[in-house]
């Protein structure tokens, strides 16, 4: 039976996850499953869980839980800039050749998930800073789809 963690083993001096345990039926690697869902993990690794990829995306009601109680352990501007600097990392949005097909079917993964938390949580927004992580996340993928951009603003103004 998986381990019930309360709020004081959940974070541990000096550490933003719980603490390290072995994975018993149920668990895979440090993450407990409840009837195959995820239900409790480190901050890292949950957050990891939020960002999108090219072939996942988190659920909704993970997406508006997690934004809603990340709260008590991370401001939202520091949870963004994890959340930009991770997509970067993962997606490789920081060398000077993009694989433009792997970033095509994330880029709109990504901006879906900011459309439903500027939605849910538009105060999370206000901060000059975290416009500025916005627009070096949406700066870097927004290359790879120029044509269809383009296209687009093509059909919408009648050129």
């Amino acid at each position: 039976m998986p381990r019930t963690l309360s709020a004081s083993d959940m974070v541990t001096p000096g550490s933003l996850g719980p603490p390290p345990s072995e994975p018993t039926d149920g668990e895979q690697a440090g993450q407990p499953l409840l009837d195959g869902a995820l239900s409790s993990a480190s901050l890292d690794t949950l957050i990891e869980h939020l960002v999108p990829t090219a072939d996942y995306y988190p659920e909704k009601a993970y997406i508006f839980t997690f934004l809603l109680s990340s709260r008590l352990f991370i401001e939202p501007q520091e949870l963004l800039a994890r959340v930009c600097h991770l997509c970067i990392e993962q997606q490789q949005l920081d060398k000077p050749v993009l694989d433009k097909a792997q970033v095509r079917k994330f880029g709109p993964k990504l901006l879906q998930l900011l459309a439903e938390w500027t939605e849910t949580f538009p105060r999370d927004f206000q901060e000059e800073s975290t416009i500025g992580h916005l627009k070096d996340v949406v700066g870097r993928i927004a290359p790879c789809d120029e044509n269809q951009a383009l296209a687009e603003l093509a059909g919408k103004s009648g050129l």
